[in-house]
């Protein structure tokens, strides 16, 4: 078989992934977040019901887990596990996909693994003009979270009852919405930051005590990331990222490598109808995507594309992605 062949047929593997059964979610969901607990269960943030949803493991319908509106939920976001202190963090923002919310504060929101019940709610210092879009948990069980509105990322540290701003940078900042996903490496010691408005990934290093180490730098991209979202990492400088493709409404899953400063972007899930993907996860030699399907509430030529049934969209990871996820 010739080189071309090779390259041809992995390429095709890559792009097109096997199909696992898709996870039914409530109507009106637009799903916005998915991440996994320790014991395999699924949780999935609802932005058109400002409710959390849980998956247990080998179930194919979302149970309910957090009520529509629980704790003053508005749209729920984001998702994020602290195993140790056994919460759930979620977003709480409002953009209009919730028609039976009204516009508050947006807060960081802390819920018990245990029975979803609140344990802590914290504003944004920009109030109803910040909106708190995704957080990683680092290992002192402080929170780091993207305000999209405001060019900074804030931090909840252990006991506070605020929200404090952790680092401004003049990277952070854009037009209307701009940061957006976060991600935090294994040892805590490097953060991606995606920008919705501009198509780039920043990483930012952090000292030892879990400071910012200097300013975040912009990865060189060999193409702008078409509206980046949920990430997935399977390795260091290695992950899943979602392209949303807010305007196509025709989204995609992509590898993306880091080398030094630059990254190579590869698509992974691409054809696949997927109709704005915000949150991606991967488990049990599976990807988990939430398709928000905003688009059609957004944008107003897409309206027409009308809205498909909710659910969390599954595929089988391929055997390149997963050997690459194995690798200590």
């Amino acid at each position: 078989m010739k080189r071309q062949t090779l390259i041809a047929t992995a390429l095709a593997a890559l792009i097109a992934p096997a199909f696992a059964a898709d996870i039914a979610l409530p109507e009106h969901a637009h799903p916005e977040g998915v991440v996994f607990d320790a014991a395999g269960n699924l949780y999935v943030t609802s932005m058109g019901r400002g409710a959390v949803d849980r998956v247990r493991p080998g179930a194919d319908v979302a149970e309910p887990f957090i009520a529509p509106g629980s704790g003053g939920l508005m749209g729920a976001q984001g998702g994020r596990i602290d195993e140790k202190c056994g919460l759930l963090y979620v977003c709480s923002s409002h953009n209009g996909a919730n028609p039976h919310a009204k516009k508050g504060a947006s807060a960081l929101k802390a819920f018990a693994l245990a029975d979803g019940s609140l344990q802590g709610s914290w504003d944004l210092p920009g109030g109803a003009n910040a909106y708190c879009n995704d957080m990683v948990v680092l290992p002192s069980g402080a929170v780091l979270v993207s305000d999209s509105l405001n060019p900074e990322i804030l931090i909840l540290r252990p006991g506070s009852d605020k929200l404090d701003v952790w680092l401004k940078s003049d990277k952070f900042a854009g037009k209307s919405y701009a940061l957006n996903n976060l991600a935090l490496e294994a040892d805590a010691r490097t953060l991606y930051i995606g920008k919705l408005d501009s198509g780039e990934l920043l990483r930012l290093r952090l000292t030892a005590d879990e400071q910012p180490a200097g300013e975040p730098e912009i990865i060189r991209l060999p193409r702008r990331i078409d509206d980046p979202d949920g990430i997935a990492l399977l390795a260091p400088g290695k992950m899943l990222i979602c392209e949303a493709s807010v305007v196509a409404n025709r989204g995609k899953i992509s590898l993306l490598e880091i080398d030094g400063d630059r990254a190579r972007l590869t698509p992974v899930i691409e054809n696949a109808d997927l109709a704005v993907p915000t949150g991606v996860a991967v488990h049990d030699g599976k990807i988990y995507v939430a398709e928000s399907q905003v688009a059609a509430l957004f944008i107003p030529e897409r309206a027409k594309d009308g809205l498909k049934p909710f659910r969390v969209r599954r595929f089988e990871l391929p055997a390149n992605l997963a050997a690459l996820a194995a690798k200590p």
